[in-house]
């Protein structure tokens, strides 16, 4: 079976491929118009956040039996198309989990602490930046939105430094899974956290999770991250929270529409960190992702893998 891999995986997962018979053809970069010329020649597409496999692309697949990509969630695939070719569609929820864990503990240090802000004072020669206190995390409420693998690795580093945590998911994961980590409603950690962070996984459903109502339901002076899927964070009403002082400072590491314009509005914000979706970009991660997603093609190829929306 021939394989197109479009984005860099790491070479461990690659090497599994190669050792399980796969023809790999490894094209970075590509134009959605070369895809489209390319892609029939293929009964496998490995893709990561980047490449999309939209219902043109679906359509001009003829041979394609598998898609897989490097990540979670498919805002870049079609999955309707996929479910009408009875395309396989595979992809590594939660094998990144610690990975962004430690991504989102550091930016809530960097925003309750404001020490982006206070180096983009220095480089433009302002020493006064003290007027702005911070303050420490230790007593404080964090609450985690969405509870899957990600979340409940960043509930449990926030547990560890003495951070009150409170947890809310739609899953039905018991009373409370760890100790110092209460599962509450959503009003509930919306409400009553300084800090809410947003690991809310990828579906319809979610979409727009977090808006108008939501943010009025938050404390004044909230600081929020999120690290949720593509569209759960209704950005514009994210800039009305910022202009009003209802959030004090804000991080994003996913944007709305995959990537961010140099004309958003969120870029005039100095209390606002933005960072390029690194919350998986760690040596370990990649490896770990690699080796699962070709670990997962060759179990689909054999028959013992189910397809992620089965």
């Amino acid at each position: 079976m021939k394989a197109l891999i479009c984005e860099r995986i790491a070479r461990e997962g690659r090497e599994r491929l190669s050792e399980a018979g796969l023809d790999i053809d490894i094209q970075t970069g590509l134009s959605h118009s070369t895809l489209l010329e390319i892609i029939s020649d293929y009964e496998i597409v490995i893709v990561g956040e980047e490449t999309v496999l939209d219902a043109s692309a679906i359509a001009a697949a003829k041979n394609l039996r598998i898609i897989a990509k490097a990540g979670t969630g498919f805002a870049n695939i079609d999955i309707a198309a996929c479910r009408a070719r009875n395309i396989r569609v595979l992809h590594t929820p939660g094998i990144n989990a610690n990975a962004v864990a430690e991504l989102v503990l550091g930016l809530i240090i960097d925003l309750v602490r404001g020490i982006t802000f206070a180096d983009r004072s220095m480089r433009k020669g302002d020493w006064n930046f003290a007027r702005q206190l911070g303050f420490e995390l230790a007593g404080k409420t964090v609450s985690v939105i969405g509870f899957d693998a990600v979340g409940e690795a960043i509930a449990e580093k926030c547990s560890a430094l003495r951070i009150n945590v409170l947890a809310h998911t739609k899953k039905d994961v018991g009373k409370n899974l760890f100790e110092k980590i209460e599962l509450v409603s959503f009003e509930k950690a919306l409400s009553e956290a300084e800090i809410v962070v947003l690991a809310i996984p990828d579906s319809e459903q979610n979409y727009h999770a977090i808006s108008e109502a939501e943010f009025a339901i938050m404390k004044n002076g909230v600081i929020l991250v999120n690290a949720s899927c593509q569209g759960v964070l209704d950005e514009r009403a994210l800039v009305e929270a910022l202009k009003s002082g209802k959030v004090r400072a804000a991080s994003l590491d996913v944007f709305e529409d995959g990537k961010i314009s140099q004309e958003h509005p969120l870029l005039n914000f100095d209390n606002v960190i933005l960072t390029p979706q690194l919350a998986s970009l760690t040596q370990e991660a990649q490896r770990k992702i690699a080796i699962e997603i070709a670990d997962k093609i060759i179990r689909t190829i054999a028959g013992s893998e189910n397809s992620a929306y089965e």
